[in-house]
C-alpha cells in the first residue's frame, strides 16, 4: 500500500527539486557581479556581507535538512559553519555576534562557493529520492527564508558601494524601464474609531484570547508608497499589492518611502 512519504515523493519531489535549483541559482547570479573583496564588507551594524548571506542561507539546509552536526567531516558540515552561519537559532547552538560578521575572512568566498555547490548537490540527491511531508515543509521554507536573504543581500551591497565616494555604488550596469507617473497623489478617506481584530468565539479559524480583539492605535501606518506591491529589490514571486516595509524608518539606507494621513473634518 503507497505510504505518505510515496505519495509526496511522486507528486512534489520534482517540483520542489525545481524551485529549489531556481531560487539557490538566482542568489548566485545576484553576487555575480560582485568581486570577492565586495562580498566581505559589513558597512555598519545593520547590515551583513555578501558571503555571509551565500553561506548562512546554505547552512539553513545543511542544519535543518542534511542534519549536520559538525562531526562528519565532510565539505558542508564543518564545525566552523554551525557557529559562524546561524544567525538567531538559539536552539541549535551559540553563534558569532551578528556586528562583526564582517571581520571574518575565513572561511573565503571561494570555499563558501564550495559549500553552496556540494550542499546543493546532496540536497538535489535527497529530493531525487523523493520526500516525506515534515521534510518537504522544511525545504520550502528554506527557499522562502533564502528569498528573504535576496532581497537583503540587495539592500545591504547598496550600502556597503555607497561608502566608496571614489568609484560610486554602481552594483551592475542594468538599463531599468523608465518609471510611470501614478498621477497625482491625494488624500483616502476611511472610517476611523475603534475596530474589532481576530475571529469571533466559534467561529472556524484560532479563537483568540479574552479581552484582546480591541485596540486603538493612535498613530497612522501604512504599507509605505515606494514599497507597495513591491520593489527593485524583491524576489520573483513576491510582488503584492500586500506588500509592507518591515523596516524601521531611520534605516534609510534601503528603498523606502513614505505615505502620510491627516484627519479630515
Amino acid at each position: 500500500m503507497a505510504t505518505n512519504v510515496d505519495a509526496v515523493a511522486d507528486r512534489f519531489a520534482d517540483r520542489f527539486a525545481d524551485r529549489f535549483a531556481k531560487v539557490r541559482a538566482r542568489t548566485e547570479r545576484l553576487a555575480a557581479p560582485l568581486s570577492a573583496e565586495d562580498q566581505v564588507v559589513q558597512s555598519m551594524p545593520d547590515t551583513s556581507p555578501t558571503k555571509w548571506h551565500r553561506a548562512h542561507t546554505t547552512w539553513f539546509f545543511a542544519e535543518f535538512v542534511l542534519r549536520a552536526d559538525g562531526t562528519s567531516g565532510r565539505v558542508w558540515d564543518r564545525p566552523e559553519y554551525r557557529f559562524l552561519y546561524n544567525s538567531y537559532y538559539e536552539a541549535v547552538g551559540a553563534r558569532h555576534p551578528r556586528p562583526q560578521r564582517g571581520l571574518v575572512t575565513r572561511p573565503s568566498v571561494a570555499e563558501v562557493a564550495n559549500y553552496r555547490n556540494h550542499v546543493d548537490k546532496e540536497m538535489l540527491e535527497l529530493m531525487t529520492g523523493g520526500l516525506d511531508t515534515a521534510i518537504a515543509a522544511v525545504v520550502e521554507l528554506g527557499t522562502h527564508h533564502e528569498e528573504q536573504h535576496q532581497e537583503l543581500l540587495l539592500m545591504d551591497i547598496k550600502h556597503v558601494l555607497s561608502m566608496n565616494p571614489a568609484v560610486g555604488p554602481a552594483y551592475a550596469d542594468r538599463p531599468h524601464a523608465p518609471a510611470v507617473d501614478p498621477g497625482p497623489s491625494n488624500w483616502v478617506d476611511f472610517a476611523g474609531g475603534l475596530a474589532d481584530i481576530g475571529v469571533d468565539h466559534g467561529a472556524d479559524g484560532f479563537s483568540i484570547a479574552d479581552g484582546a480583539i480591541g485596540e486603538y492605535n493612535g498613530k497612522f501606518m501604512s504599507g509605505q508608497q515606494v514599497l507597495r506591491g513591491g520593489c527593485v529589490f524583491t524576489p520573483p514571486g513576491h510582488t503584492r499589492s500586500t506588500y509592507r516595509n518591515f523596516f524601521h524608518p531611520h534605516t534609510r539606507w534601503h528603498a523606502s518611502g513614505v505615505r502620510l494621513a491627516t484627519d479630515r473634518q
